[in-house]
């Protein structure tokens, strides 16, 4: 093997696991998944601790208290959001058994997995080569290939938005805190999100792009608090708190935070007022619309920018610039998400060209 690693062993184990359970992951046999995966990791833990005991001893507190302050602020924001985005019922199972079951099958891989990467990592701790590895077969090991193997190219680029860039982070996060600290701070990390997830009888009904952002913002943020190192010159400082500033708002304008929100014309409907590739901003307020008012509306799960012509007393009828005819479906109050306040030329093709890349399969 050109890597050269101590606790061979251990490595080449673990590996073969991984290994043998990728068919069982492959055919989603929920039976490995769920159950004979837990007790692997179980008798793994119980091999570490009576063999390895050296290096789950003088592990530093202070870390972890800073972690879970850190957690318990972002599950604030975390459901904090569900008043923006409403809430929705937890599909869990929350009966005694079924709780102690699903903790049993999702806890103890977490801590035994956390418990591996950091011995391995410690016992290599110069071997970059080693290291790479290591956190390329965690992330593999992280995906769910049935799942993604049955997804059309629309949901997988949803899958690789809102799961696939996590476990990526996440692995790439719990391996330098790993290297650097202990392993009490990926399993605090992992077991709290998984608590949170079994537990809480709601969520927050939030859609991909919150909850990737969420998420990836999470892992930025534990990142930054605990490797890097505040600039001493205060240009640097005033740099950062823009760049920072500029990146919460923008995260905070694309989450819909605002009164104004965003949206790529798809057509030429209103040409010449904009047209297709441009950016439409809109502002989310009903109260003065009339006659001749750009509405944003929302019909079959789709947006539509166009004119009112006729104001009824709950409806509008509406039509777009360029077409010689009105809509045949007229736009009830319900269904206005907003008005029309102007337009940037061009911006809005990215998500055209995305948008056209992804069509054969939407």
């Amino acid at each position: 093997m050109l890597i050269k690693i101590n606790n061979k062993r251990l490595f080449y184990l673990i590996s073969g696991y991984f290994i043998i359970s990728f068919p069982f992951k492959l055919y989603g046999l929920n039976l490995f998944i769920n159950y004979l995966n837990a007790i692997f990791w179980l008798i793994i833990l119980t091999f570490l601790i009576s063999t390895k005991g050296n290096y789950f001893i003088h592990q530093t507190k202070e870390p972890l208290i800073k972690l879970f302050i850190i957690i318990f602020v972002f599950d604030i924001i975390y459901f904090s959001l569900g008043y923006l985005s409403g809430f929705i019922r937890n599909p869990m199972n929350h009966q005694i058994t079924n709780l102690l079951e699903n903790i049993f099958t999702t806890i103890i891989p977490i801590i035994g997995i956390e418990c591996v990467r950091y011995i391995l990592i410690k016992s290599n701790p110069k071997n970059i080569s080693f290291l790479c590895f290591l956190t390329i077969m965690f992330i593999l090991n992280d995906i769910n290939i049935n799942y993604l193997i049955n997804l059309s190219s629309l949901k997988m680029f949803y899958y690789f938005s809102v799961i696939l860039m996590q476990i990526i982070f996440r692995n790439i996060l719990f391996t330098l805190l790993s290297l650097k600290y202990n392993y009490y701070l990926p399993i605090g990390i992992s077991v709290t999100e998984k608590l949170v997830f079994l537990l809480c009888f709601i969520l927050p009904n939030m859609n991909w792009f919150m909850i990737g952002s969420f998420y990836l913002i999470k892992y930025g943020f534990i990142y930054y608090s605990f490797f890097s190192d505040p600039p001493k010159q205060s240009h640097h400082k005033a740099l950062y708190f823009l760049i920072y500033q500029f990146i919460i708002i923008l995260v905070c304008f694309m989450l819909g935070l605002f009164k104004y929100e965003a949206i790529a014309i798809m057509s030429n409907s209103m040409y010449p007022t904009f047209g297709r590739g441009d950016i439409v901003i809109y502002k989310k307020d009903l109260k003065d619309l009339k006659k001749d008012s750009i509405i944003v509306y929302k019909i079959d799960q789709k947006y539509i920018i166009h004119r009112i012509i006729n104001k009824e007393v709950n409806s509008y009828e509406t039509k777009g610039d360029k077409n010689l005819k009105a809509d045949i479906i007229k736009v009830k109050k319900e269904n206005v998400k907003g008005i029309y306040c102007f337009h940037i030329k061009y911006l809005g093709y990215p998500v055209i060209w995305l948008n056209e890349l992804l069509k054969g399969e939407t």
